[in-house]
């Protein structure tokens, strides 16, 4: 335990970028007591200023939508909480299987270095550069530069969403858009039609696309990717693809890449996910031809959300400490002094 509690420290002390950078509580559960009951009058508060962490605490109530004008940090509880598949499945996920779920959050300009992890919701806007959206699942995925603001280096990792677009029709720019470890489920992965899409440059690395999946950008770097039924269309000769596998035949068969692979081959629970959570059916199986199949920094890596450096954390754990068991008393007898509970903590 002791161990633990150490990491977690680590951890929480790379989550508060400044000295004096503070934590806020917000819980909309009636009588519990926090700092603020909804994240709207949190980040509009005077009180909150950048590099400050908000804890968005799980609650079956969704919260209202919000936007966030300030360099902050916002972690919520991760998803998936209620799934106890028996053969893969995270087993130390949260005590409160309760999700944190916003549906529609905006990063706005002055959000620049912003980090979100752990919240569940239906779309997420960029709108600024430099912010992180990890360990989020996002239903409707996220859009980039919706209202023609230009961003650069925002990084979308470690995610279960739709897919990523954009829908101007200015000269808006989305520079080095850093796409790794997600999973992706939309039939859009990358979307940029609506907006000029050579100005629009990015890397997609390590991410599983299921479901019949367009390609609609230029500029990218595809690399260590497992992509069920995809379709570049005109612009696959715009992008880049390494080490990548395909069930069709629809990517190069040149640097690396493996064409017309049976994904029952690949995954554990590809065709039959009983038995598998939601995420952990995309583990690669014994034997699988996507271990070692994709090349990062000069090294061997596996393909897919696992693989790399920082692979797919399953349920979207944040890295800070979470309770994943609490036992204590049902009942205790009138005018009893102690009683005893058990706690269980990680960090992932």
């Amino acid at each position: 335990m002791k161990k633990i509690v150490t990491l977690s420290v680590v951890a929480a002390f790379i989550f508060i970028p400044g000295a004096f950078a503070k934590i806020w509580r917000v819980n909309n559960i009636l009588g519990v007591v926090a700092d603020f009951t909804s994240p709207v009058t949190c980040v509009a508060s005077a009180s909150v200023h950048s590099g400050d962490t908000i804890h968005l605490e799980a609650s079956a109530t969704a919260y209202p939508n919000f936007n966030v004008t300030k360099k902050l940090t916002i972690i919520g509880s991760g998803y998936y909480l209620t799934e106890t598949a028996p053969m893969v499945a995270n087993p130390k996920t949260q005590a409160n299987t309760n999700i944190s779920y916003c549906a529609y959050i905006e990063f706005l300009p002055g959000s620049k270095g912003s980090t979100i992890t752990g919240i569940s919701g239906a779309q997420f806007y960029l709108e600024d550069s430099l912010i992180t959206i990890q360990r989020c699942n996002i239903s409707s995925g996220i859009d980039v530069n919706t209202n023609g603001y230009n961003t650069y280096a925002d990084t979308i990792r470690q995610n279960v969403l739709s897919g990523i677009g954009s829908y101007n029709n200015d000269n808006s720019k989305a520079e080095n858009l850093i796409i790794y470890n997600n999973i992706f489920n939309g039939f859009y992965a990358i979307n940029f039609a609506s907006n000029p899409i050579n100005v629009n440059t990015g890397y997609f690395i390590n991410n599983l696309c299921y479901g019949g999946t367009y390609f609609i950008c230029t500029n990218f770097t595809f690399q260590n990717n497992i992509l069920s039924a995809p379709n570049f269309g005109a612009y696959l000769s715009s992008n880049v693809l390494f080490n990548c596998i395909a069930d069709n035949a629809s990517i190069p068969a040149t640097n690396g890449n493996q064409q017309n692979v049976t994904l029952n081959n690949v995954f554990v629970g590809w065709n039959s996910a009983a038995g598998y959570s939601s995420d952990g059916r995309f583990v690669l199986k014994a034997g699988s031809p996507a271990i070692g199949a994709g090349v990062l920094n000069g090294g061997p890596v596996d393909c897919g959300p696992f693989g790399g450096p920082a692979p797919y954390v399953l349920s979207g754990m944040p890295s800070v400490t979470s309770i994943y068991t609490f036992t204590a008393p049902a009942t205790i007898s009138s005018g009893t002094t102690t009683m005893n509970i058990t706690v269980s903590t990680i960090s992932h």
